[in-house]
């Protein structure tokens, strides 16, 4: 596990609250739907990451790998069930008021990895047109669902050096925790 000093913590909140915006802004965009016209993705704490064990209860993983520069390192999104099924029942033209059902539907899925595709494109293009450098994520990302044998050895490993905590406000009742898990490369030992 990498240590990271304040001042990094700083500017990694304030890189990974730049990306929460623009992924707020691409799912917005998506939704045809008034109520999900002003969703808002804050950072609300960040820290390293260590027992991600009580985060699996009612999440599902978003992994993917992504490079930038010469440098490869990984990402995880762990984000609510129950916020996955919301967000594509907007995404197929209902009012977000659907009841989750306990587990996702194939249709929830291919839904989702489609909106997390324009998402992450999303900010591909955002960090191309800020930062001298280029950043592309893996075309094949994995969702990890409760039932899948992968899903639990990525909550025992624990491979990720750094966890962002996020709030996703729906609207003036609802919000959901989102939270990104960064693998960082030590680059003095390259």
């Amino acid at each position: 596990m990498i240590n990271i000093n304040e001042n990094e913590t700083a500017a990694i909140n304030k890189f990974m609250q730049n990306f929460a915006n623009s992924a707020a802004g691409t799912l917005c965009s998506n939704l045809d739907n008034e109520l999900y016209k002003k969703m808002e993705l804050t950072i609300k704490s960040s820290e390293s990451a260590e027992d991600l064990k009580p985060l699996k209860e009612g999440n599902i993983i978003y992994k993917s790998d992504y490079a930038t520069g010469k440098y490869e390192s990984s990402l995880a999104l762990i984000l609510p069930e129950e916020l996955v099924a919301l967000i594509t029942d907007v995404a197929s033209g209902g009012q977000g008021d659907k009841k989750y059902a306990g587990s996702l539907s194939e249709t929830e899925i291919s839904t989702t990895l489609g909106l997390f595709e324009k998402m992450f494109k999303s900010i591909e293009e955002f960090f191309k047109n800020n930062y001298s450098n280029t950043l592309a994520f893996s075309t094949t990302p994995k969702m990890l669902l409760k039932d899948t044998p992968e899903f639990e050895k990525e909550f025992e490993k624990s491979d990720f050096d750094f966890i962002v905590n996020q709030t996703l406000k729906i609207d003036e009742k609802r919000s959901f925790p989102v939270i990104v898990l960064l693998k960082f490369y030590d680059v003095k030992k390259r």
